[in-house]
């Protein structure tokens, strides 16, 4: 998500971490790796843009059996590649961090751990062993990196201890733990090799004003609160039918005909506006989109079943019901009206402020089924460079939409308005605005 020049950047990093950068063979990789802590810690805190760029990593020793994990550290920037380098510059990038930090009590303790990490190191090395670099959390001010170091060195040197995934110690916490500001942007605190870091999150932006200029019709539809259920499939084949299960519906899509008439190919599945997954809708019935109630009986294609996300085996009950109650009545699924249905499925409407039209709208809800995009495609070189990045405005845009907004508020004072003002600096390169999961790619 490289949103900043590269001296910019390179301004801000120290010599040591310059050298560190330009002496690696990856060094392309660890430039977007800081490139990105750093564009998500701005956003993560306007006013102080630093202030959220540490992170905890683990390295660990891949074997036979697994990942042995043999040190935890916490640091910014390109910390966690430092370790391959001597003690001398070691020791000078933590003394400059503890010192700007008013942490030198540390630094004795410390320099005996990255002694004990380097001999660790060097046995790996000379056994032609592997080393794998973990971000298990980021986006933290220095102190609560601090702190989550400790946490973990804690837990890790309690002896007797089976992270064996196969075995029965297998947490059973639902919720990963807290998002710091920074993970929020990306919907997810899951732990991650620096290479999938990148891979997901430090990729340029794709600015959907350019999007508008490809010749690709699409759907852009953000599963914010689906995905954290995507993540408990494996990564691979399961996870990635999780996301296209979830993505597929069901929607409030204004005008069905309208999106036809525009010549709809796929859909894009977004998190936070970065794209997760692209498919292509696969038409049925010479249809594209589907009410919901069609899912259910000769169609087939609807997932559902023990390998789908929980709420889409939902929707399809839901569809059932309706389903069920239309022909014990003798009407169309679409003639239905709330008093028609059972109590337990009235019950959540009651709150709404039209509980009625809620109603309809639920009953108007559309799916699609989706397929993932063939090698035959003409655009699947594209789409494959699209994945992972993140869809927004562009600047230009931002300053005219500022513009726009301005005239509107000054005409609205003018007329002797005093509430609901438009609001210039709210503008930002968000593409969905405010609670609208759903945008569309046309001309």
């Amino acid at each position: 998500m490289k949103t900043k020049k590269v001296t910019d950047i390179q301004s801000q990093l120290s010599e040591t971490e310059l050298s560190i950068i330009e002496s690696k063979p990856d060094k392309d990789v660890i430039k977007e790796f800081v490139f990105a802590l750093d564009d998500f810690s701005e956003k993560a805190d306007i006013k102080n843009p630093n202030a959220h760029r540490s992170y905890v990593y683990a390295l660990c020793e891949k074997t036979e059996e697994g990942l042995v994990p043999f040190y935890i550290g916490e640091g910014k920037g390109t910390r966690v590649w430092s370790h391959e380098f001597e003690t001398a510059d070691q020791i000078k990038l933590l003394e400059e961090e503890l010192t700007e930090e008013n942490r030198l009590d540390e630094l004795e303790e410390r320099k005996q751990r990255l002694k004990e990490k380097i001999k660790r190191i060097d046995e790996i090395k000379n056994r032609n062993g592997k080393i794998v670099k973990y971000i298990i959390k980021w986006g933290m001010t220095s102190k609560e990196a601090f702190m989550a170091e400790s946490a973990l060195i804690n837990l890790l040197q309690i002896g007797g201890l089976n992270f064996d995934s196969n075995s029965n110690a297998i947490l059973t916490n639902i919720v990963k733990g807290h998002q710091s500001e920074a993970e929020k942007q990306t919907g997810t605190t899951a732990a991650r090799t620096v290479e999938d870091f990148c891979e997901e999150f430090a990729k340029e932006p794709l600015f959907f004003e350019e999007l508008q200029k490809e010749n690709v019709k699409a759907l852009l539809i953000n599963i914010n609160s689906g995905y954290p259920e995507c993540l408990k499939f494996d990564k691979g084949k399961g996870r990635e039918k999780a996301i296209r299960d979830t993505v597929c519906g069901n929607w409030s899509l204004a005008d069905p005909n309208y999106l036809d008439k525009l010549g709809i190919e796929y859909v894009f599945a977004t998190v936070r506006a970065r794209i997760v997954g692209i498919y292509r809708i696969k038409e049925v019935g010479g249809k594209k989109f589907h009410n919901m109630y069609e899912c259910v009986g000769d169609n087939s294609e609807y997932p559902r079943g023990e390998d789908t996300v929980p709420f889409r085996n939902g929707d399809y009950e839901d569809a059932k019901i309706v389903v069920e109650v239309a022909n014990r009545k003798g009407k169309k699924p679409s003639q239905l009206v709330l008093s028609d249905m059972p109590s337990a499925f009235r019950e959540r409407f009651i709150k709404e402020k039209d509980p009625a039209a809620a109603f309809q709208k639920c009953l108007n809800r559309k799916y699609m089924i989706l397929e993932d995009v063939p090698a035959s495609d003409p655009n699947k070189s594209l789409f494959n460079d699209y994945m992972y990045r993140r869809i927004i405005h562009t600047q230009e845009w931002v300053k005219k939409r500022k513009l726009e907004k301005q005239k509107e508020r000054d005409k609205a004072i003018a007329d002797g308005k005093t509430k609901n003002l438009p609001d210039p600096e709210k503008t930002t390169d968000n593409i969905f605005g405010s609670g609208n999961p759903i945008r569309y790619i046309e001309r």
